[in-house]
């Protein structure tokens, strides 16, 4: 056997590849093409080295393909992900400058941006990141693809920008950064996104930045998303610059540190929080801090710590300190004292080892990567830890302890082997783990063949006969031959006792791949002797006994065998395994047939790493194949060609020469082995010494012996007429091809300009999806092929013979199933099947596990693997160089390719699914086909013969994403698929219908406007240095031109198949008039209109008037989905083409001139807005139109044949009224019609429009506020379409109208009607705000007339969509467009006798104003202020929610918050929205309400009393939905007043009005996180308890101080504070606060050092004398304060146990016992002793018997008999 150097995983190649890459991007560039450039990157995921400066060129020219890119959005996502892989590897580049050097790439941040920000993006509505008119539809798989590809682009591309651009982007993102403003969210997240982590001196410096990044931060103070977005880019910034971090950013550590126990979900409490409001506004900006009662509840909480620990501060760290070393080599900003070390161990080790023994497997292995991380930082810790794996293990009652010991023991091999106990502690392990291979404990079997693995992989197996000469030999190399022996013997039983692999069984997956890696690890790791020893073990048990259900496994175990030693072990295993399978004679197969099959599969595995060993034993197991091949008996077949394909792979594969810790070096000397070579056996990289071991000449000529041998057989059987011989000989010829194909290799495609260039005829070019390259396996073949043409003959001969079967066997009149599913079987793997590296991945997925279990970096990069691990990376990545790259297609696989599509569309299902199976693999090797087999498939849609089976066929093979990306991006075949779906109408079969109907949805949710040419193509191509450098200048000539000329041809046929598919459309349509007609089906009409409708959505085609008047014509239809489609789409016809593409998407037009942000005299001020409402302003105006150009719309809707159109209908009012009628009828579809439109991903055929309208809708994702929406009934599409008939009829029209309108106003019973109605009259608003003239006036004033009779009379049941026409109808506007609405709205509320539920209307409507107008609308707040005033003492509840809530809004609208303004020189934080101080009447009111209640209550049960409690109760909802919905900040200023009025209400008899008080602390205590606040509001909590009598408002201070203490937790002088008020509290004479202040000081004191806990043992009363002096002789109320300060002492006690559930302190059994020798008390202390001592004994079950170890005898029979014993309902 020949052998390969370590060039396998070398680099030699690299410059040669990339020097490819390179000239086939400039080629792409020059000839325009949109074919993918994922091919040309394949040598980056094959580690081959690259010149810096080359690879940054490449990279230039990815940017300019991707900024030339015209709209194909598959393509633009292509790209970015392959040119943020490049710029990775760049970064990580060796000879990358660091940042800031003058010889480092730069990449302008404003293409890009203008890039990212071109297409619209549907996402969360507090990012913002919608807008109208984008570039793009929204909500398509292409849309949302190509934002996630560019996401992950600008995170790569911020380390390349200039060093200025940290400013630039300040510049161009802090106008927008107003928290009012409805840019802000969006703005914030495209600021995370692009900052750059370095360059930060042009802003300023990186102090300066994050101290104005944490003003921004601090603005929205409760929202989870929000802060993790700042928290990415703070962590970011800290670690990049962290030498320049000062003490002036202490501000920002600590609120860092508040938001990081906010974000983990610290409990606070046993309460749960209260849900927040969903109706209210802003609803998705609210997040409260949750505590869980449960037992478990804390294990999300302290799991997320342990993996934020594990993977960023213990890893972090040990970088910085310099004992890490990662691939790029990090700044060591400073190094660890050894003081740093032991506080950081002190932190982490206690609270990883808990979590470590949870059961939760996730958090257990989070905490061994956190202790692995640990240990390498600090080898102090390691002794410890291995003490308690030690006890663990042996811990036979807590199996799950057994496992994570085991598991931690894997991921702490590295150290431990360092230490010089180290190999005595895993003798020990070893000994004890070898009883966890059980069969009967799948998971325990696993976690101790994990452990083996990771000790296999670094610790070699030697006999101490081989390393005579070493004086010190570790003591478990002893005892290796039994340990040895026992494994083997484990293995039996356990394989004895596997069940049958069927899904569902630990053995099947992933048990069995764990199974593979120890095997492989445990052969190769041993010396001669001990193979030696345990190959007679394993020939003896194996050759002599079955195991039916674990062959696959036991056939893994002789193969790694084998592979360890090929010579010795093929010796002694195949001539025992032959007597199983084959008579002596060599003619028969041994009987029974299933055993001689087990047999065989287990010769296969034998054979298939045996390498050139075998060929003595060739002839003999040729024997077996001539007998087994064409057995009778399947089971025998099966494992015949089993074993035929494994010879061959055998005969021909590539392999490691071994998998072993020891170098071949030092593995063939054993004499010149060290004591250091078997401790740490790992060398260096360049001393690993990797092999492969090829296939010698022998092996290739035996091969094709062998494969001309069976050709011969199967040829002979293909021409019987038994189909039992047929289908035998395509399974032969299926083995002979995955076996070895890697003899007669399919030829490569090249990638030749000229094919480039001939593929760019037919539409759009196609996406290789896949990373493969054209001629890598050229260069990295695993050998030479003697006789090539052999293989070119033998290749071309069964080409040959496989067209012939298919012409007999693959005809759609053959009923033999299995025949034709065995021969496209042979077929698939002719055409895809690479040769003998088919299970690579496998490989791949292995090396991956160990990279991320195993890896540790604490020795460095060269010694972060042991030699196996970097013996699998080898083999898998030379797996993926040999099996990349796609074929060169001929006659033969055009042929065959043929008949594999005609399959797919077969009546029979089992052949569908086959061929369906295997045809994506296919395409993806003969890329260049898909169009020929795309056609061919959907052309048997458009036939009317077609049977139902075929058109199921079609359905299921083009509905896939691979087929539907190339569909789309192709016209010819999108012209093929929308014929065969218009021609379905004729199938009336439910089931084809709702098949059809998916495909239609599925080709939706791809569809985008496609282009009709590639590249942009200028002349500025021809004298770009990176583009030309590649070629002669002749050649860039020729390849230019030919780009153009293909581009243009291109271009013009994709026009004339667009055209032509639509005047197809528009000719069948035509008489219809978009209603349903005799002539043509109602189902071609709606799939026909909204295909049309679908296709007219282009920005580079002129607006297709005749499609506008089938849609117009459709509203009025009497098909239900036809007519839905029309109103859905009608509107955005208007803006299909009135994109203003030069404009980013963050501008606004028409309003910054009127009030722009620049200049310090003209900032945006609420007062700029203020005007009196009965006043009309007559403008200019400063609305907010989002990207749409005015100019172009009105030149739509001043279309004379539209407008005459809709003129002449509106003129017939029936026409109108008919429509109305019909809007209102939808309304009434019952339940299941209206969920099935709403959430059905499949439609039947009448709603196959609902994609389209689904998909036009995200078009218009409402950039409105963040308020969640108050009625899901309000149809966006409604309205839409209202306005705009009514814009483009224009005012007088529109007038005409206003009586059907006001008619279905009227009927103010009937909610469908209302509902209509609210959606028509905003449509109309909506429309009069482009009239400024007389008409315009005229019709607001007939709307006025209309709502103000409406709104005064609507149903409670109604509210909802009256809220949702003003908020729609005003969103964006101008609040002085509205004075004419405000005024009705206003005016609702203006009596107080009104029924609550009008009042509550009133509130509403008005909030919804306010919502919209934002910070413009102080004459709406100040109205809302006076109505809320006036009603907050309403007698109704819900009167005063509302006023509540109505209050929050104004106070978080106009008071005073940190904003960003710009000034003449440069943009500074300042305030630019002032306090108008609008609620601080609540001061006076909470005075005035305080002195009353406190002072002057009056008498109980009178109405004055009942007026007051209402007014109280109002101002509390006021506080309670701030804080509910994290806007406590707004309320700051009141809150220390608040506390007062809140208190002293906990005393009142009404315990329904006390509890809302008491919610209501709660929530300020949660939510409130100004510090300065916080101490104000404690230190008056503080004066009320030294003045209250009453103990229900010192009950209800307890609350509230331990929340305000765990919101606090931080703040030292804030959680003193409070430990000192409970503390004093469990003094109280009440009993009832005593308890409550007890149970509270316990959670508290978590949060202390132990030195809080000593005080209060050393409190603790003693037991009582018996010569004391006797009660009696005590005054009562001496006995009554005794008796308390007793009880006191013991809650103290009782505290600081309970305060330790899951530990055992020091001090805990000096705690315990002092309350069990508190005998003879009074039943008051004696109870809570003994709830005290049950507690403490049910949360300790689980560590009783470590109590009783570590416990002496005194201690223990005092804790037992005091603790009572647990019951089942303990």
């Amino acid at each position: 056997m020949a052998s390969l150097a370590a060039k396998w995983i070398g680099v030699k190649d690299g410059e040669e590849e990339a020097a490819e890459a390179e000239k086939g991007l400039s080629s792409l560039l020059l000839l325009g093409s949109t074919r993918s450039v994922r091919p040309y990157l394949s040598f980056l995921k094959l580690k081959c080295e690259v010149r810096f400066e080359r690879l940054a060129k490449i990279a230039r020219l990815l940017f300019q393909i991707l900024y030339r890119n015209d709209g194909d959005l598959y393509h633009e996502a292509n790209v970015a992900m392959a040119l943020s892989e490049v710029l990775k590897y760049l970064n990580k580049h060796p000879g990358c400058p660091p940042p800031g050097s003058p010889d480092r790439p730069v990449f302008d941040w404003r293409q890009l941006y203008n890039k990212f920000t071109a297409a619209s993006f549907k996402g969360s509505d507090w990012i913002g990141y919608a807008r109208h008119g984008g570039h793009h539809l929204e909500g398509s798989e292409a849309s949302n693809q190509r934002m996630k590809s560019l996401c992950k682009l600008v995170r790569r591309a911020r380390n390349f920008f200039s060093q200025t651009a940290s400013r630039e982007i300040l510049i161009e993102i802090r106008p927008y950064l107003l928290l009012h403003d409805i840019n802000f969210y969006m703005a914030s997240s495209i600021l995370c996104i692009f900052f750059p982590d370095d360059g930060l001196e042009s802003a300023g410096g990186s102090v300066a930045v994050l101290q104005e990044f944490r003003e921004i931060w601090k603005l929205v103070p409760n929202c989870t998303e929000w802060h993790l977005i700042w928290i990415t880019l703070f962590n970011r910034i800290f670690r990049h610059n962290a030498d320049q971090m000062t003490e002036e950013l202490n501000p920002l550590i600590e609120d860092l540190s508040y938001t990081f126990l906010q974000l983990l979900n610290v409990p606070t409490a046993k309460d749960n929080a209260q849900n927040p409001d969903q109706l209210t506004w802003p609803s998705n900006c609210s997040f409260i801090v949750e505590g869980k009662k449960d037992e478990g509840g804390y294990t999300k909480c302290l799991d997320m710590f342990i993996k934020m620990i594990a993977l960023n501060y213990s890893k972090r760290l040990g970088m910085e300190s310099g004992k890490h070393k990662a691939k790029k080599p990090w700044k060591s900003t400073y190094m660890l004292s050894e003081e740093d070390n032991k506080w950081f161990e002190g932190l982490i080790l206690p609270l990883a080892l808990k979590s470590f023994y949870s059961k939760d497997i996730s958090m257990s292995f989070a905490a061994s990567q956190a202790i692995k991380e640990l240990g390498s930082i600090s080898r102090d810790c390691l002794p410890g830890i291995m003490q308690n794996i030690l006890m663990s293990i042996e811990n036979v009652m807590r199996p799950h302890e057994v496992q994570n010991s085991l598991s931690l023991t894997s991921v702490l091999l590295k150290p431990i082997l360092e230490l010089d106990e180290g190999f005595d502690f895993l003798g020990q392990v070893m000994q004890i783990a070898v009883n966890g291979i059980d069969a009967n404990d799948p998971t325990k079997t696993l976690y101790a063949l994990r452990f083996f693995t990771a000790l296999f992989m670094e610790v070699p197996l030697l006999d101490p006969k081989d390393i005579s000469h070493i004086s010190e030999k570790p003591e478990f190399l002893y005892v290796l031959n039994d340990l040895c022996t026992a494994i083997l013997q484990r293995f039996e039983e356990l394989f004895r006792n596997v069940p049958d692999l069927k899904k569902g069984n630990p053995f099947r997956s992933h048990m069995k791949d764990v199974l593979r890696r120890f095997f492989v690890s445990f052969f190769h790791q041993m010396s001669d002797a001990l193979y030696s020893h345990c190959l007679s073990l394993i020939t003896r048990q194996f050759s002599s006994s079955i195991f039916p259900t674990a062959k696959q496994i036991v056939g893994h175990l002789l193969s790694s065998l084998v592979h360890a030693n090929a010579t010795k072990s093929v010796n002694h295993l195949i001539p025992a395994i032959l007597k199983k399978v084959i008579t002596s004679d060599g003619e028969q197969i041994q009987s029974p047939a299933s055993e001689a099959a087990y047999f065989m599969h287990l010769l296969g595995h034998i054979v298939s790493n045996a390498g050139s060993a075998v060929l003595i034993h060739v002839d003999q197991i040729t024997a077996v194949l001539d007998v087994a091949l064409f057995h009778e008996k399947s089971e025998i077949q099966r494992e015949a060609r089993k074993l035929l394909r494994k010879l061959l792979r055998g005969l021909l594969g590539v392999l490691p020469r071994d998998f072993s810790v020891l170098p071949p070096s030092k593995r063939s000397n054993m004499q010149k082995l060290t004591a250091q070579d078997i401790r740490k056996p790992t060398p260096s990289f360049q001393d690993m010494e990797i092999d492969f071991l090829t296939p010698n000449s022998d092996c290739q000529k035996k091969s094709r012996e062998i494969l001309e041998k069976y050709f011969l057989l199967s040829e002979t059987a293909f021409k019987s007429n038994d189909a039992a011989s047929i289908r035998a000989a395509f399974g032969c010829i299926d083995a002979m091809i995955r076996g070895g194909a890697q003899i007669f290799p399919m030829p490569r495609a090249k990638p030749e300009f000229q094919a480039q260039e001939s593929s760019l005829q037919e539409g759009v070019e196609c996406d290789d999806e896949d990373d493969t390259d054209y001629n890598l396996a050229s260069r990295w073949g695993s050998f030479v092929l003697d006789d090539p043409e052999w293989g070119r003959g033998f290749r071309e001969k069964l080409g040959l013979l496989l067209i012939e079967s298919c012409k007999v066997h693959a005809n759609v009149s053959n009923p033999d199933v299995p025949t034709i599913k065995a021969l496209l079987k042979m077929v698939s793997s002719y055409l895809a099947s690479n040769g003998v590296w088919t299970k690579y991945e496998t490989l791949k997925s292995s090396a991956s596990y160990h990279k991320a279990v195993n890896r540790s970096w604490f020795q460095g990069k060269e010694s972060a693997y042991s030699r196996p691990l970097l013996v699998w990376r080898s083999y898998a990545l030379m797996g993926k160089r040999l099996d990349m790259g796609v074929f060169e297609a001929n006659g033969v696989v055009s042929d065959l390719l043929k008949h594999l599509s005609s399959m797919c569309v077969h009546d029979f299902s089992m052949v569908r699914k086959k061929a369906q199976k295997v045809l994506p693999k296919v395409i993806r090797r003969f890329p260049y086909l898909h169009v020929q087999c795309l056609t061919q498939v959907l052309s048997t849609l458009s036939d009317a013969n077609s049977s139902k089976g075929a058109l199921k066929g079609v359905i299921f093979t083009v509905q896939t994403n691979q087929a539907m990306k190339k569909i789309v991006r192709n016209w010819s075949l999108s012209k093929f698929l929308l014929n065969g779906l218009l021609g379905s109408h004729q199938y009336d079969e439910i089931k084809i219908q709702v098949r059809l109907s998916q495909l239609w949805s599925t080709y939706v949710k791809h569809w985008f406007a496609l282009p009709f040419g590639g590249l942009k193509h200028s002349d500025s191509l021809m004298t770009d240095v990176d583009v030309t450098s590649a070629f002669s200048q002749e050649m860039v000539k020729k390849l230019f031109e030919s780009g153009r000329n293909s581009s243009t041809y291109r271009a013009k046929k994709s026009q004339e198949t667009y055209e032509g598919l639509v005047q197809l459309m528009k000719f069948q349509l035509d008489g219809s008039s978009g209603t349903s007609s005799s002539s043509v089906h109602w189902r071609y009409v709606v799939l026909a209109t909204s295909s049309l409708i679908l296709l007219s959505m282009r920005q580079d085609c002129t607006p297709d008037l005749k499609v506008v008047e089938y849609v117009i014509h459709g509203l009025n239809s009497d098909i239900l989905p036809l007519r839905q489609l029309c109103r859905a789409v009608l509107f955005n016809f208007s803006l299909i083409y009135s994109v203003n593409r030069a404009k980013d998407c963050m501008e606004t037009e028409g309003s910054t001139a009127d009030t722009g942000i620049e200049g310090a005299d003209n900032q945006l001020n609420p007062q700029n807005f203020e005007m009196p409402i009965d006043q009309e302003f007559e403008g200019p105006f400063s609305d907010e139109p989002w990207q749409a150009s005015e100019t172009k719309k009105q030149e739509l809707w001043s279309n004379s044949a539209v407008m005459d159109l809709i003129d002449s209908l509106l003129s017939q009012s029936d026409w109108f009224k008919s429509v109305v009628e019909k809007i209102s009828n939808d309304h009434r579809l019952s339940g299941d019609e209206r969920a099935q439109t709403q959430s059905s991903n499949a439609p039947s055929m009448p709603a196959a429009s609902v994609a389209v309208r689904s998909l036009v809708a995200s078009r218009w994702f409402w950039p409105r506020t963040s308020a969640a929406p108050l009625s899901k009934d309000f149809n966006l599409d409604n309205m839409f379409a209202i306005e705009y008939l009514m814009l483009t009829a224009g005012p007088d029209a529109s007038l005409n109208a206003l009586p059907a309108i006001e008619e279905l106003a009227g009927k103010v019973d009937d909610r469908e009607n209302q509902c209509a109605a609210a959606e028509i009259l905003a449509g109309v608003i909506r429309a009069s705000n482009h009239w400024q003239n007389v008409q315009g006036t005229q019709i607001r004033q007939k709307l006025g007339s209309i709502l103000k009779e409406t709104l005064s009379r609507a149903a409670p049941d109604t509210v909802g969509d009256w809220c949702e026409m003003i908020r729609f109808s005003t969103s964006n506007r101008d609040p002085r467009r509205f004075n004419w609405l405000s005024r009705i709205v206003g005016s609702l509320c203006a009596a107080n006798n009104d029924s609550a539920l009008y009042l509550v209307k009133g509130l509403k409507l008005q909030q919804c104003l306010l919502m919209e107008f934002g910070w413009k609308g102080l004459p709406v707040a100040r109205i809302l202020n006076e109505t809320s005033r006036r009603l907050i003492g309403n007698s109704s509840k819900l009167v005063r929610e509302e006023c509540g809530r109505s209050l929050l809004q104004i106070s978080r609208g106009f008071s005073g918050t940190g904003e960003v303004r710009m000034t003449d020189q440069t943009i500074v934080l300042g305030k630019i929205i002032p306090d108008f101080e609008l609620v601080d009447w609540i001061t006076e009111d909470m005075t005035r309400l305080y002195n009353l209640y406190f002072s002057n209550r009056p008498t109980e049960g009178s109405q004055q009393l009942m007026e007051l409690k209402n007014q109280i109760e109002g101002v509390i909802y006021y506080f309670m939905h701030s804080c509910r919905l994290g806007y406590s900040t707004s309320v700051k200023k009141y809150l220390v007043q608040a506390i007062s009025l809140f208190l002293i209400i906990q005393e009142d008899s009404d315990r329904e009005f006390a509890k809302v008080g008491q919610i209501a602390l709660e929530l300020i205590a949660r939510t409130l996180r100004d510090r300065q606040t916080a101490a104000a509001v404690l230190g008056r909590v503080e004066e009320l308890l030294s003045s209250s009598q009453s103990w229900r408002v010192r009950a209800g201070t307890v609350d509230f101080i331990r929340e305000l203490g765990h919101s606090h937790v931080l703040e030292v002088d804030i959680k003193n504070k409070a430990f000192e008020l409970l503390h004093r509290l469990i003094s109280d004479p009440v009993v009832e606060v005593r308890i409550s202040a007890s149970q509270s000081l316990a959670s508290i004191l978590r949060a202390f050092s132990e030195e809080k806990v000593t005080y209060l043992l050393s409190l603790a009363p003693k037991p009582k004398r018996r010569g004391a002096k006797m009660q009696k002789e005590m005054s009562e109320s001496e006995r009554s304060a005794a008796l308390v300060t007793r009880h006191a002492k013991v809650l103290g006690v009782s505290s600081a146990i309970i305060s330790s559930p899951t530990d055992l302190p020091a001090w805990m059994p000096d705690a315990v016992c002092t309350l069990c020798l508190l005998h003879d008390e009074d039943p008051i202390i004696r109870n809570s002793i003994t709830r005290t001592l049950a507690d403490f004994r049910k949360s300790h079950e689980d560590m009783w018997e470590t109590i009783r170890m570590t416990w002496n005898e005194e201690q223990f029979r005092l804790v037992t008999e005091n603790a009572g014993t647990l019951s089942y309902y303990s």
